[in-house]
């Protein structure tokens, strides 16, 4: 970066790269690296009704899931949101009296089998969904593990 008056250069540590999309023409087996991806993604998203087979992971689900949640009617969004909300509530009254009772000593033995019992299953690449529907810990308690 440099200034535009005195042309003296002031930052020296950043630099800019521009894409353009239209010249991007890898097809889908040839996307190796997440920026391909990115890139592709990018620029098909228009064209994709569901997520393909070789997005379907991480970040991408995020991507999509937003998405789809800009296609909802307003009220859609709404009740989607006070949904969300009620599961939020749920769960933190949940992991709150776990918490109470733990405190209490109560159910020591039981949360510590549950907690290594779902620290397992996050190591062997359980999702967090699937992993709560077992367990039934608060997704936030299993993402801490």
């Amino acid at each position: 970066m440099i200034n535009k008056r005195s042309l003296k250069v002031f930052y020296d540590r950043i630099g800019y790269k521009f894409l353009e999309l239209p010249n991007f023409d890898k097809s889908q087996d040839e996307l190796i690296t997440n920026l391909d991806k990115w890139v592709y993604l990018l620029k098909n998203m228009h064209l994709l009704d569901k997520i393909p087979e070789f997005l379907n992971e991480g970040i991408f689900q995020k991507v999509f899931n937003i998405t789809e949640m800009r296609k909802l009617t307003m009220d859609e969004r709404m009740r989607y949101e006070r949904d969300l909300k009620a599961k939020s509530d749920y769960e933190g009254g949940i992991a709150y009296s776990i918490e109470k009772a733990f405190a209490a000593g109560e159910i020591k033995g039981e949360y510590n089998n549950l907690i290594k019992v779902a620290l397992k299953m996050k190591v062997t690449g359980f999702p967090l969904e699937q992993i709560h529907e077992i367990t039934q810990l608060p997704i936030a308690e299993i993402e801490k593990l």
